[in-house]
């Protein structure tokens, strides 16, 4: 059997208000006072913890939360992945919720249903999205192998990995509440991965 390698997924921290129940995606936003402290509490969360490699999405959001994990592990920079990017929502990027539901007739909560058939204007095409990251993350668990690794990076973004991982339909992935400021936990192994965290918030401990 092969050896085990253990993924720390982190979700960003709370973003801007302005932000909140919006399609965000691609558009660059800072955490919010709210998403500071919870990136302060996964600081204090992985402080004393080994970790072997950090990787992080270059967006904005995902960058200010590992700040204060960087400086609890003696870490200054992170690898940045390209391809741990937030999917593209297209036309629905920065449009609210609502005017998602009043424009298309839909419920903003059942949005990964849409983007897996394809239904969203211009957004990345699913296979596109499950393509890059299947990349950027097998070739991550191919050079950290029987390492333990943590990555910043988005909720989208973290639901793919689980489903490629966990072999699950990406269509149940909402299923899955990833908070902001949360760790799930990942044993990767082939055969043999096994979840054995998911969405814990440290910052609910304060």
């Amino acid at each position: 059997m092969s050896e085990v390698t253990r993924i720390f997924l982190v979700r960003h921290g709370d973003v801007e208000e302005k932000y909140h129940e919006v399609f965000g995606g691609r558009l660059e936003m800072r955490l919010s006072e709210k998403g500071k402290a919870q990136a302060e509490a996964l600081g204090d969360f992985f402080r004393g913890k080994r970790i072997d490699a950090f990787y992080c999405s270059p967006m904005i959001r995902t960058r200010e939360t590992f700040a204060p994990i960087g400086r609890a592990c003696g870490v200054e920079e992170p690898v940045i992945e390209e391809g741990f990017r937030e999917v593209d929502f297209g036309d629905w990027t920065g449009k609210t919720w609502r005017e998602v539901e009043k424009e298309y007739q839909m419920e903003a909560h059942v949005w990964l249903e849409w983007l897996t058939e394809g239904l969203i204007p211009n957004a990345e095409p699913i296979a596109d999205y499950e393509a890059r990251i299947s990349s950027a993350l097998y070739q991550m668990i191919e050079r950290e192998k029987g390492r333990k690794v943590l990555v910043v990076c988005h909720g989208g973004v973290i639901r793919m990995m689980l489903s490629l991982m966990l072999n699950l339909p990406m269509r149940e992935m909402g299923a899955f509440e990833i908070e902001y400021g949360s760790v799930s936990v990942i044993d990767f192994r082939n055969p043999g991965t096994k979840a054995r965290l998911i969405s814990h918030a440290p910052w609910r401990e304060l």
